[in-house]
């Protein structure tokens, strides 16, 4: 749904509602039906399925009075609203814990830096004693398991998929996870190696309840002895490690590349002095917790919402008018 003034190509079926229609409500009316509309472009037999403009004008769509459809709009834009406004706020966490690390470990503006000496290396001007690779920083683990043999536990299964569903795991059956997967916990990082071009870094934050699990195509990264997960996330998430990173990738796809964790150990960068990185890390740590805590929030808001939207739309649950 769009605000503005906007244009589209010719396979964009779209709908400029009249004044009997409130916009906002066609838009909740026809979320739940995607499926339908998909199932509609699948019957045309194309390859590429394409839903025409005949079929869909031929969708049918409860129309309540206009008071009511402002009603029950206003009700889900209210959860839609929530989400934006917890999503802004994740981004400016995330853009403030990234700030602090280009000015500490990029630009080496940290707390006493002009009392360090600065030496030259294949990577410029450092400061003396931070040279190093990635693999001086974390290990990788490979603690393997295969859920399928616990049918009937749950678990916390930290995938693809997940992570780009907003970066909360699914919580899943044991039967129902047909391959093999690593076990971990909230000490680590997990760094997808497959398409580094779209970066996929995740803190994970894992229960006491439940056993954890993770896809095999992420990269379980362990903090080495005088480190810490927060630093190394930081470093995951900046620009100049994702150059480097998506430089390693190998495949001929570009939708299947993936990076072979020995190489990735290889990444030369700065390794910094212990207490600098535990300073940076006790001020970064609450801002990427709230971040978490703000994610969970908002996967609960739209569980929220999905669950409300149906039963509103059928009359299911009763909205006042006014």
């Amino acid at each position: 749904m769009t605000d503005r003034p906007s244009f589209t190509n010719q396979q964009i079926n779209t709908i400029v509602p009249n004044g009997k229609v409130d916009p906002s409500f066609l838009f909740y009316s026809l979320l739940p039906r995607k499926s339908e509309l998909l199932s509609l472009g699948a019957a045309t037999g194309v390859r590429t399925p394409i839903l025409n403009k005949s079929a869909f004008c031929d969708i049918k769509v409860k129309i309540p009075v206009l008071p009511l459809q402002r009603r029950i709009a206003g009700i889900l834009s209210a959860y839609d609203d929530l989400i934006e406004n917890n999503q802004r706020r994740i981004k400016i966490l995330e853009e403030m814990a990234q700030s602090l690390y280009r000015e500490w470990f990029v630009h080496f503006r940290f707390p006493g830096h002009d009392k360090v000496k600065m030496v030259s290396s294949p990577l410029g001007s450092i400061p003396q004693g931070w040279g190093g690779r990635f693999g001086d920083l974390v290990t990788i683990e490979r603690d393997g398991i295969n859920p399928f043999e616990f049918p009937q536990e749950l678990f916390e299964h930290f995938s693809i998929p997940a992570f780009d569903n907003g970066r909360q795991p699914a919580t899943e059956l044991g039967e129902t996870i047909l391959s093999g997967k690593y076990c971990i916990n909230s000490s680590c990082v997990l760094l997808s190696k497959l398409n580094p071009r779209i970066p996929r870094i995740w803190l994970p934050a894992t229960s006491d309840q439940r056993r954890a699990i993770t896809s095999t195509e992420f990269l379980v990264l362990k903090p080495r002895p005088g480190t810490t997960r927060e630093f190394i996330y930081a470093k995951c998430c900046s620009e100049e490690f994702a150059g480097q990173f998506a430089s390693l990738a190998i495949g001929t796809s570009t939708s299947h590349q993936r990076v072979k964790p020995e190489n990735l150990l290889t990444i030369p960068g700065t390794v910094s002095d212990r207490s600098i990185i535990e300073r940076f890390s006790s001020v970064v740590a609450p801002m990427l917790l709230l971040s978490q805590q703000l994610r969970g929030k908002t996967q609960n808001l739209r569980r929220t919402r999905d669950l409300l939207l149906p039963r509103l739309l059928s009359g299911q649950i009763a909205v006042k008018e006014n």
